[in-house]
Order: structure tokens, then C-alpha cells, then sequence
């Protein structure tokens, strides 16, 4: 064994800095959103975006009615003026083409009714004349007002008849009217004479229609 010292050991020698390596990760361009994409719809890799808020929704408008009135209305145009005014125009001269309608149809009614019964007062005279030419004295007496069938029956009527001279012609002349009563004039001949006689023609409620109630016969 030797009394040498033990040779001291090396002190240790510190390892060469390296800096560590840096990878680079390849780009990646960000994610485009679809045009479907709505926010607050789910879509992978994106956080869940709070729904939006629901829109107030306005209060409802009042019913039309009388009285109410629709705000901001619209004025009328010019051409609507002008188109109210030719229907008002056009109105009027119709309502007044009916009025006078009617008063000229009123008139002619009036006229008519007038001829009518005029005609009526005359064939009732001729009726009543011709029975009693012909001697069939029951249509004569037919064509007698009710008031004097009242006082005389048809066998007296007859018996009168057949005392007076026959008729052999007649011929009428125009009605002269007055009030509701008719004065019908007859140039009469019998084998005796030829003679002007009057006959007085009423309107008979009772008979339904006009009746002799007075002249010579």
C-alpha cells in the first residue's frame, strides 16, 4: 500500500447551452360561416350565442267605429274631387229626370182616368137608349142608378117605358163633366119628334160603376 495522497477528481464541466426547438405549426386560415349561420344557432367549434330578444310587439289598434278616425288620413286627390263632383252631377240630373217622370206620368195617369170615365158616362147612355130602342127593357134598367131601382122595380120601369113614344135612333154628344156627375146630351128621334134630351150619369159605388140617375126617360 503506498502513502500517496488519493488524486482529487475532476470537477465536473457544465453541458453547452441549446436552446429548445421550436416547431412551426402550418397556418390555417379562420373558419368561414356559412350565409345559413344564424347567431344563437349551434354550429361545432363556435360557443352557443345567447338568443336575441323577442321584439316588442305594438299594442293593436282600435276598432272603426263611429267616431274614430284613422290617423294620418289620407286627403282626397283632385281627380277624386273631381269624380265626386261628376257623380253628384250626374246624380242630380237623374233625380231630377224621375221627378219629372213622375210628375208628367202623374199627369198623364189623370188625364187617362179622365177620358177613361168620360167614355165610361157615355157608353153608359148608350146602353141604357139602346135597350129601350130595341125594347129589351131589362138592359136599360140595368144601366138605372141604385137609388132609383129603389123606387121603381123593372116591371114598373117597363110599364113606363112602353107609354112613351119609341125610339127609333139616337146619336150622343160630348160629356160635359161636373164634380163627379156627367151631363150627357142625345139627339133623340121618335116617330113624333126629334128632340135634344140630357141625361144625368153618376158614379154608383153600389153598382160598381156609372149609372143613369136622371133625365127624361
Amino acid at each position: 500500500m503506498s502513502d500517496e495522497p488519493p488524486a482529487p477528481f475532476p470537477p465536473p464541466q457544465p453541458a453547452p447551452f441549446q436552446p429548445p426547438s421550436i416547431q412551426s405549426a402550418p397556418f390555417q386560415p379562420p373558419p368561414v360561416q356559412p350565409a345559413s349561420f344564424q347567431p344563437g344557432q349551434f354550429q361545432p367549434g363556435h360557443p352557443m350565442a345567447p338568443p336575441p330578444e323577442p321584439a316588442q310587439p305594438w299594442p293593436p289598434l282600435p276598432p272603426r267605429g263611429p267616431g274614430v278616425r284613422v290617423p294620418f288620413a289620407v286627403p282626397p286627390a283632385e281627380r277624386d274631387r273631381k269624380r265626386m263632383w261628376i257623380s253628384l252631377g250626374v246624380g242630380g240630373a237623374a233625380l231630377l229626370l224621375c221627378c219629372v217622370g213622375g210628375v208628367v206620368g202623374f199627369g198623364a195617369l189623370v188625364v187617362t182616368t179622365s177620358q177613361a170615365t168620360v167614355t165610361e158616362a157615355r157608353n153608359t147612355v148608350r146602353d141604357f137608349l139602346d135597350g129601350l130602342a130595341k125594347h129589351d127593357y131589362h138592359e136599360a134598367y140595368d144601366q138605372v142608378c141604385t137609388a132609383r131601382q129603389s123606387d121603381q122595380t123593372l116591371n114598373e120601369f117597363t110599364e113606363q117605358e112602353r107609354a112613351l113614344p119609341e125610339i127609333e135612333r139616337f146619336s150622343l154628344g160630348q160629356p160635359v163633366a161636373s164634380r163627379t156627375q156627367f151631363q150627357v146630351p142625345a139627339v133623340v128621334q121618335t116617330p113624333e119628334t126629334t128632340a135634344t134630351e140630357r141625361y144625368l150619369v153618376i158614379s154608383d159605388g153600389q153598382a160598381g160603376g156609372m149609372r143613369v140617375c136622371g133625365g127624361p126617360r
